[in-house]
């Protein structure tokens, strides 16, 4: 019986300790949150941000790419050179263009590999 009644002082004399501690606990955990919660408004403004300027630009071209005027492209500098594809419907046909013969199918068929069904 002593052994209940010291164990139920001492739980009691722990209890305003554990109290203090899970307020200390929930304090921080509310900070967290706060700066989590902070921290994904600025992302999710920077995206907005970066959405609207995409925006006024795409409309900003599409202004200048009406009917009326000519489209504007970008210099060689900035895009890279595609070259034509320029394929014969012919298989014996010849490409006499150096720069896109390897478009060009090749005139002979594939090999075809021999499966062994056993």
């Amino acid at each position: 019986m002593e052994n209940l009644q010291r164990s139920r002082e001492v739980k009691e004399a722990e209890h305003p300790k554990t109290l203090q501690k899970h307020q200390k606990d929930k304090v921080e955990m509310a900070k967290k949150v706060n700066i989590e919660a902070e921290g994904h408004m600025k992302r999710l403004q920077k995206l907005k941000d970066d959405f609207d300027r995409e925006r006024a630009k795409a409309k900003q071209y599409k202004k200048g790419t009406s009917a009326h005027t000519s489209p504007t492209f970008p210099s060689d500098e900035e895009s890279p050179r595609i070259l034509p594809l320029r394929r014969s419907l012919d298989p014996g046909a010849v490409n006499d263009n150096p720069e896109t013969t390897a478009m060009v199918p090749s005139p002979r068929p594939l090999p075809t590999i021999p499966q062994n069904r056993t």
